[in-house]
């Protein structure tokens, strides 16, 4: 019996025995397969967190190179119109300040290299000293040839503050547009979320450089620095590659670290401590359970302290999933084998409806209700049950898109996926709503810039072949005149009658060619000057319409047509620029006569449609409008008739000749005045052009001019000014133009001295003796010193003469800025090119007399 109660003692105590060691075993192999899979599930979270902070990183990052490039097709246009350093510095302000409103951040601040200068949006001290030749931004961006360039991350000496420079080369040497990104603003989402928690972030770049830290990872100490070499070494060595892989941090915590890279090759990487993702104090625990076994009451205790343990870390568990879900607004678990939900969260406006779990035809009706109407049937299909299964089923983990869902009373962009893992149960899927209508706005607002500058490029294109077209056409037809009626007087130079006809022909040519070069000079100037001064003067515009009547008079009368002034003034005197005006009228005038038949009249009348009795009003408004009785021209026509080489086909004089640039040219010099021009028009009947300016009206001159005045008729109805005997010196590096200006004033009598360039001008002047030459011809571009630099040279020399010999300017320019450089530089007069015989002479008289 005793030894019967010993065996059955025994057989309970061996089976205490062994079922405390059954129950450790039990116990330590489920807390292994526990501690594994949290950790693998932590791994999965954790690692997400650390993708979306890269990718929200990434995001920004590609924002500002869109931005870059977008903004770099703006300034080579910008360089292209020949826009100065100030225009292209208020561009950039502006582009800043709306990149800044668009990325709701100031992490970026834009500048340029142009033409060796650097023009910033928000201009730095000592930017004029710095050289950026040298620097890895401007190297990289020239070697990338039209490409974005990044560099690595580096310390800003201005802000102190880590940044990126990301660049690209602009179109002319040299050239470079940059952005200077400052890299906490880029994880600054991530960076403060990792302050506010228990994790630790950082962010490294391809380098292996810490560029922002956070929470645990904070680098504010140099054990903590220390700590982020160490981290970074071990992930390039793969030695925390497994979920079950931790680090020692700085202050000897166990860390579970998770990462992912980005397309740069920075590094984003999260790190929690491992004692929060599993129970704390594991190892006392197996011991407590050993000792505890012994007893049953051990299992009791065992348990609870297994439920307390497991509690908290699941609680550590939710903290992290609850970090990822803030990014979500709605998430779901669906069984589609069973065809039913679970809420995991939902969005406010939805939660009571939706419950805490349902079928998923109740789901689908809910979304009914706020998924935008016809977008739901598509929503509906790509989500339902069977497509959900048969993904999973082809192997796409993740499925989803963007629509318009309603909140309140009002559509907002939102994103929607659903996601299916071997780590979820068989036959379930999540499914979760994300907002993205801030993203999504500015995605299409960025698309709506690209789509806008690609049109502008595709028009400008466009326009530039137009313009090459016409020109190329408008240019040959005179070339072609002149280089086979010069071969045709080479072949025949005896035929005297035809060598006249050929040089008549020639001249004739060579002034369309002539026409057509001014004019485009003039609508390219006028086009390309942003604000181009006004040479204002007091004019008598009686005066002027009377003597651009009277230059086409002439024309007018070879045709037996008739053209007549009209005004109630004998005189107007007003403040304007007689030069523009003049060629405003000259081109109304002129087309009015060349575009009309024998017999034609013209009229050109003058008035102020606002005039009223006792006006004190300085400033007016005066009309002219120029009438004539000609051709006329079609509706079609005249909705473009000031588009340039625009031209009449229907309807003109046979042999009339016209570039197509006139009007073009009247219509913005009119614009230039703050004027406005209109034309009406009838075929067969004529038209009539309209244009009125706003003058400031100015006393009559005084008596001074009117004495001058008298003193030059005097002089003229004693005859003309002498020029023989006069000694002029040319400067002109032009063996042509050398000979041209001797033939021309050798007819007048003048002995000429010629020089190749203004230093050998300013030295024949300085040898000469005083008086020994009457005026210089001076050339305005030529090599070694050009003729500005000549002139004030000349007018700089101590000797009686250097002030007041009269020097006059040849230049292939007639803009009003060149013949104020030329005044500027102490210059009498000025001449255009080609040299006109008479044109020159009128310029000697004005100087000598």
């Amino acid at each position: 019996m005793a030894q019967q109660k010993t065996r059955v003692r025994s057989i309970r105590i061996g089976s205490v025995v062994l079922l405390g060691i059954a129950l450790v075993a039990a116990i330590v192999w489920g807390s292994v397969l526990v501690r594994t899979q949290m950790l693998e599930n932590a791994k999965e979270l954790a690692t997400r967190l650390a993708t979306s902070y890269a990718q929200l990183a990434q995001t920004r990052l590609s924002s500002f190179e869109q931005f870059l490039s977008y903004s770099a097709s703006r300034m080579d246009e910008l360089i292209s119109d020949g826009a100065d350093g100030a225009r292209m510095q208020r561009w950039l302000e502006g582009f800043n300040s709306g990149m800044a409103s668009t990325m709701d951040s100031e992490m970026a601040d834009p500048y340029a290299v142009i033409d060796g200068t650097i023009i910033a949006a928000n201009p730095w001290e000592g930017d004029e000293d710095f050289d950026y030749s040298q620097a890895s931004w401007y190297q990289g961006a020239l070697k990338a040839r039209g490409a974005v360039y990044a560099t690595d991350a580096y310390t800003d000496t201005i802000t102190g503050r880590s940044i990126i420079t990301l660049s690209i080369a602009l179109s002319g040497s040299g050239n470079v547009l940059a952005f200077d990104i400052q890299l906490d603003e880029l994880g600054a989402v991530a960076a403060q979320r990792a302050a506010d928690s228990s994790m630790g972030y950082a962010l490294f770049d391809r380098n292996g450089e810490p560029v922002v830290s956070s929470g645990l990872l904070s680098t504010e100490s140099p054990e903590s620095s220390e700590f982020l070499n160490r981290l970074r070494e071990e992930i390039d060595a793969g030695f925390l590659d497994q979920s079950d892989a931790s680090i020692a941090g700085p202050d000897g915590t166990n860390l579970s670290v998770f990462f992912t890279e980005l397309d740069p090759g920075w590094l984003s990487v999260v790190t929690i401590p491992t004692m929060s993702l599993l129970m704390n104090g594991i190892t006392p625990g197996f011991f407590a359970l050993i000792a505890l076994c012994a007893l049953l009451l051990g299992v009791v205790i065992y348990t609870v302290l297994r439920e307390r343990k497991s509690s908290r870390a699941m609680h550590e568990s939710e903290d992290i999933i609850r970090i990822l879900g803030n990014t979500y607004f709605g998430i779901y678990r669906i069984n589609y084998l069973d065809q039913t939900y679970t809420t995991v969260k939902a969005s406010p406006d939805t939660a009571a409806a939706m419950g805490k779990s349902g079928t998923y035809a109740h789901f689908m009706d809910e979304m009914r209700k706020v998924v935008q109407e016809e977008t739901f049937e598509r929503f509906a299909e790509s989500f339902s049950c069977e497509n959900i299964r048969r993904r999973e089923q082809e192997g796409v983990t993740e499925f989803g898109g963007r629509y318009l869902r309603r909140f309140g009373d009002e559509y907002r962009w939102v994103s929607v996926a659903s996601i299916t893992n071997a780590e979820i149960s068989n036959g379930e899927a999540i499914i979760c709503f994300r907002a993205v209508d801030n993203a999504m706005r500015e995605e299409m607002q960025r698309q709506e810039l690209l789509e806008s500058a690609l049109e502008t490029a595709r028009q400008a294109t466009s326009r530039q072949q137009r313009f090459f077209s016409n020109i190329s056409h408008d240019m040959r037809t005179p070339l072609n005149a002149i280089v086979n009626l010069t071969q045709m007087i080479r072949r025949n130079p005896d035929d005297r009658e035809q060598t006249m006809r050929c040089l008549a022909l020639l001249e004739e040519a060579g002034n369309q060619l002539v026409t057509l070069v001014n004019d485009i000079l003039d609508i390219s100037h006028i086009q390309n000057v942003e604000q181009s001064a006004l040479d204002l003067a007091t004019v008598d515009l009686v005066e002027c319409a009377r003597t651009s009547v009277e230059l086409a008079r002439p024309q007018a009368e070879q045709g037996n047509k008739v053209i007549e002034l009209h005004s109630a003034w004998q005189s107007r005197w007003v403040r304007a620029d007689s030069k523009r005006l003049g060629q405003v009228l000259n081109n109304l005038i002129s087309n009015a006569v060349k575009y009309s038949l024998e017999g034609a009249r013209v009229d050109v009348t003058l008035s102020e449609p606002d005039a009223r009795e006792d006006d004190s009003r300085k400033a007016r408004l005066f009309q002219i409008e120029v009438a004539d009785t000609g051709i006329g021209m079609t509706e079609e026509f005249l909705g473009r008739i000031f588009d340039p080489f625009a031209r009449e086909t229907m309807f003109a004089p046979r042999g009339v000749v016209g570039t197509g640039l006139g009007m073009p040219i009247v219509k913005n010099l009119v614009q230039q005045m703050g004027g406005e021009i209109s034309v009406s028009s009838k075929v067969g009947e004529g038209s009539v052009f309209t244009v009125t300016i706003p003058l400031e009206v100015a006393s009559s001159p005084e008596q001074k001019a009117s004495d001058e005045s008298a003193v030059r008729g005097k002089a003229a109805d004693e005859g003309a000014v002498s020029f023989a005997g006069r000694r002029v010196l040319v400067a002109e590096d032009n063996l042509t133009n050398q000979m041209i200006a001797e033939a021309l004033l050798g007819a007048l009598e003048i002995d000429v001295t010629c020089v190749d360039n203004g230093k050998l001008a300013l030295e024949a002047f300085r040898d000469a003796d005083s008086g020994a030459f009457d005026a210089i011809l001076m050339d305005m571009k030529m090599p070694v010193m050009d003729g500005v630099a000549a002139t004030r040279s000349i007018r700089a020399l101590e000797r009686p003469d250097a002030k007041s010999i009269p020097i006059i300017a040849v230049t292939a320019n007639a803009f009003a800025e060149d013949a104020a450089e030329a005044r500027g530089a102490g210059m009498d007069g000025y001449v255009t090119k080609p040299i006109d015989a008479a044109a020159l002479a009128h310029a000697l008289e004005e100087v000598w007399s």
